[in-house]
C-alpha cells in the first residue's frame, strides 16, 4: 500500500517538472554586455558574457509565448526572437553570439 502511496505521488508531480533550458554562448573573442532573456513568463539577466563563454538556464515557463534576447556588443544594441515556451512542455534552445553581432538561434535535439 505504501508503495501504491508513493507511485500516485510522483505521477501527481511530474506535469510540474517540464523544464526549459536555455544555453547562450559566445562564440567570438569579444564581450557582449547587459545580455536579457525573456522566455515562458521569466526574465533574465547576463551581465556580461566574455569570449568563448557559455550560460545555461533552466527555468519552468510561467505563460505562453515566444522568447526574446538582446545584448549590447561594442556600444550597440542587437536583439532577436527565438522559441515558443509552454507550461506544458520542455523545450531546449541553443543562442551563439558573434562579434558582428549577429545572434543565431540554434535547435538543439
Amino acid at each position: 500500500m505504501k508503495r501504491l502511496l508513493v507511485i500516485a505521488a510522483v505521477l501527481a508531480l511530474l506535469p510540474g517538472c517540464d523544464r526549459n533550458d536555455i544555453k547562450i554562448t559566445n562564440q567570438g573573442a569579444k564581450t557582449w554586455k547587459q545580455i536579457e532573456i525573456s522566455a515562458g513568463g521569466r526574465d533574465f539577466t547576463i551581465k556580461q558574457l566574455d569570449g568563448g563563454a557559455t550560460e545555461s538556464i533552466r527555468f519552468q515557463s510561467q505563460v505562453e509565448g515566444g522568447g526574446e534576447i538582446s545584448g549590447t556588443l561594442d556600444s550597440e544594441n542587437y536583439r532577436a526572437e527565438f522559441g515558443y515556451f509552454t507550461p506544458n512542455l520542455s523545450t531546449e534552445e541553443e543562442i551563439t553570439l558573434a562579434d558582428d553581432g549577429t545572434i543565431e538561434i540554434l535547435g538543439r535535439p
